[in-house]
């Protein structure tokens, strides 16, 4: 759209591409297997290929997976039982669609006014769900753990809860992309305050286009296409409050149980960086949940949760120019203000 920049120095690698990459038969191999031994089950190479085609089909680079191998075999298998596990969930007033963030990181980093961001925010979520309704727009990451694999098949693995210093990593990934996200719900209020202009009409399409993208990675059909057009016209018009979701961590362990013994957690949390929420999943559990194509209360509850929008705190009612009184400006009263004790008030 119109508001990226098109200077002439724009670094190659930003540039929109195509690749192409075949999928050679030792790959194919090892991610059966795992998919064999996160299920439970003998090795299937029918879902192998389902489970690459739905990842190249939503924006995640097949290419570098496969250049990179290995342990990133195991990434695929979190983002293929990530994506799966929001298509399950019933959303009946509300259209959600799921983007890697590696597909759309710039494109948010300059809808907040922040292309080049302080070395602290250099960490990312791995997914951006995108939630629209008739009530507004609410971008929440989701960051990914698959963890696990390289144990015995009789052995058992943790699943952490939210307390764990094991989930640190994940959560200072997820929080830093939600910081992102809170600057471009700061920058939609600020555009929406000031006068209509040609900023307003840029800021607003760039939005709309990142839902869009969004849209066309939805694998499953529109469950009410002519709704959602008028949501999209709502949004462009600013009509749509933008606001931030969330942070949500999935973790799935192979062969993993919480301290309860049970194979499933769901924990909404608020701690000192804020709330979020944490979905630790059992392997073969997850995989059994896709298949049963039906989400959980518990997973349903959870989600929603996140995806709803974290407000912003409304501005104090004194003027922009006035700052609160201090204590120390407040005068002191005088003497003769003061009322002098009746003699019914005064104690025995």
């Amino acid at each position: 759209p119109p508001i990226l920049d098109s200077a002439s120095n724009f670094e190659l690698e930003k540039r929109p591409f195509i690749s192409v990459a075949r999928i050679p038969a030792s790959f194919k191999s090892q991610m059966a297997e795992l998919i064999a031994k996160a299920e439970g089950l003998e090795p299937d190479y029918e879902r192998v290929d389902s489970v690459l085609s739905n990842l190249g089909s939503r924006g995640v680079g097949l290419s570098s997976l496969l250049a990179m191998g290995g342990t990133h075999a195991l990434g695929a298998l979190g983002f293929y039982l990530s994506f799966a596990l929001i298509d399950l969930l019933r959303t009946e007033d509300v259209d959600t669609f799921v983007m890697p963030i590696d597909a759309c990181d710039s494109f948010l980093r300059l809808l907040s006014g922040k292309e080049e961001l302080p070395p602290e925010l250099t960490n990312r979520a791995d997914l951006l769900a995108i939630s629209i309704s008739d009530h507004g727009l609410t971008l929440t990451p989701i960051e990914i753990k698959f963890y696990g694999m390289t144990a015995g098949e009789n052995d058992q693995t943790r699943i952490p809860s939210s307390t764990d210093r094991e989930l640190s990593k994940a959560k200072k990934q997820a929080f830093e992309t939600k910081s992102i996200i809170s600057l471009i719900s700061a920058i939609y209020r600020e555009v929406m305050d000031g006068p209509a202009s040609a900023d307003r009409t840029l800021w607003l399409n760039a939005m709309v286009t990142l839902v869009e993208a969004s849209i066309k990675l939805e694998p499953s059909p529109l469950k009410d296409p002519k709704r959602l057009t008028e949501r999209i016209e709502a949004l462009l018009a600013g009509n749509l409050p933008v606001n931030a979701g969330k942070p949500l961590i999935t973790f799935y362990s192979f062969n993993g149980y919480a301290s309860n013994g049970d194979q499933e957690l769901y924990e909404n949390v608020s701690d000192e960086n804020g709330e979020w929420g944490l979905l630790g999943l059992n392997t073969a559990r997850a995989f059994q949940m896709v298949a049963q194509k039906e989400a959980s209360t518990s997973w349903q509850q959870l989600a929603e949760w996140c995806f709803r929008p974290v407000l912003p705190q409304p501005k104090p009612d004194w003027p922009e120019d006035a700052e609160p009184a201090k204590p120390e400006d407040a005068e002191p009263a005088k003497p003769e203000d003061a009322e002098p004790a009746k003699p019914e008030d005064a104690e025995p």
